[in-house]
């Protein structure tokens, strides 16, 4: 385990340093969306960091998930993916100067606008995904992902599906009287969180 050696044999660190903003967005994005998953990624990122003490491009990166894949003006065929585990979500953050685009999930008949600015967290591993055309300028999709062998390494547990109680108990007394008052609510609750 260590460091790609795609990011060994260049200089990264200016690029760690630009993208790092971002990166904090980003892992705040996931701390709202998945904590657990958040947590168990930052503790894997620091116990690396801890075993790497001395590799200047390991104690830059800038992200809590281990891997992070840079496409570039290329379609993506539909495809699942293979490092993560079937809970474990990946974000995709759309840039670029292009117009429109859309990200197709198949297995459930979904077509999201994955236009420059959107970012998706999607279950990469479970549902087949893919971005076949796109109309303007250039594309670029920053993929980040966990790797289920490192966390394996590292001694750290699979995280298990975000259900409502990850939301819920941030909310008012008020609010949920409110949503539970709501047939709709409890239809989605009982349709895709149970």
């Amino acid at each position: 385990m260590g460091p790609s050696h795609s990011l060994m044999k260049r200089n990264v660190i200016p690029w760690f340093t630009e993208i790092t903003p971002a990166e904090e967005d980003l892992d705040m994005l996931l701390s709202v969306t998945a904590s657990d998953l958040y947590h168990v990624g930052k503790v894997a990122i620091d116990k690396i960091k801890q075993q790497y003490s001395s590799t200047p491009v390991v104690q830059a990166w800038p992200s809590v998930f281990s891997g992070i894949c840079v496409i570039s003006n290329r379609r993506t065929l539909f495809h699942r993916d293979q490092g993560g585990w079937p809970a474990c979500f990946d974000l995709l953050a759309a840039m670029g100067t292009y117009q429109t685009s859309e990200l197709l999930c198949p297995d459930i008949g979904a077509r999201f606008v994955y236009n420059p600015g959107t970012v998706i967290p999607i279950c990469g591993k479970l549902l087949r995904h893919g971005v076949f055309e796109w109309e303007g300028g250039e594309r670029l999709c920053y993929a980040h992902y966990m790797r289920n062998n490192v966390h394996d390494r590292l001694g750290l547990r699979q995280t298990t599906w975000v259900d409502r109680t990850n939301y819920t108990r941030h909310m008012s007394p008020r609010y949920l009287n409110r949503m539970a008052a709501s047939s709709s609510y409890v239809v989605c609750a009982s349709n895709n969180m149970e």
